[in-house]
């Protein structure tokens, strides 16, 4: 019959600590190749997927989808980190000194291991929101640009300009000559709709209509730290 002692006590308290570290580990490391798992599927469906549908998103669901790709990367490294074992001082001859390193031992893992799993379900939820933000807002319109030549008035002609660039933006509109000339430069501010509204004013009418027609109406917005323009020749197509 086997001798119920120190030793056997000891024995088993070993065995139920070892199965806990077990646990933990194993959980931990399912947390971490779960989140290993969403990084690499999160980050291709904003990369690829956006790209493939050549769709443009706003700058607030941007943020959503960086800090979705932050707290996953935070939340990966907190992880590893839970798996890492806190560093223990103790006097092996010391009982209650022994005692006292378990439990901060055990509270240390404990703080470690709900901080992964609390940063992993919230980066989830951020990611998640992200792209459903993404997914379901509306794809901004391309830009466009329209000008119609309207009837003489006072023995002037009036260039209607009409056009589409993204929203909130400030740029300037003029009428180019064919040697590269500007002439009647306005500035134009959009709101959320990105539309513009304009008019240019001819001074006189041309005495021929083909020369008016080599003339091009262009707007220019900077976007993005990038000068975009848009073109349309009073008698042809834009570019």
């Amino acid at each position: 019959m086997r001798q119920v002692g120190p030793e056997y006590w000891l024995g088993w308290a070993k065995a139920y600590l070892d199965g806990v570290r077990e646990r933990r580990d194993g959980a931990l490391e399912k947390i971490r190749t779960y989140l290993v798992w969403l990084w690499t599927g999160y980050t291709s469906a904003v990369g690829i997927g956006f790209t493939i549908a050549e769709r443009t998103i706003d700058d607030d669901i941007k943020l959503w989808l960086a800090a979705g790709s932050v707290l996953l990367i935070v939340a990966y490294a907190a992880t590893v980190h839970a798996l890492i074992p806190p560093r223990m001082k103790f006097d092996p001859q010391h009982v209650p000194g022994i005692v006292a390193a378990h439990n901060e031992h055990s509270r240390v893992r404990r703080n470690r291991i709900g901080s992964a799993f609390l940063l992993s379900m919230v980066a989830t939820g951020v990611a998640g929101v992200g792209l459903l933000f993404a997914a379901t807002s509306e794809a901004n319109p391309p830009n466009e640009l329209r000008v119609a030549v309207q009837a003489p008035r006072d023995g002037a002609l009036q260039i209607a300009v009409r056009g589409r660039v993204p929203p909130n933006s400030s740029g300037g509109l003029w009428l180019e000559r064919p040697d590269g000339e500007r002439i009647l430069e306005q500035s134009f501010t959009t709101f959320a709709d990105g539309v513009i509204g304009q008019h240019l004013d001819l001074p006189s009418h041309p005495d021929d209509p083909d020369d008016l027609a080599a003339h091009r109406v262009v707007i220019s917005w900077p976007e993005e730290g990038v000068e975009h323009r848009l073109s349309r020749p009073l008698g042809g197509s834009s570019d």
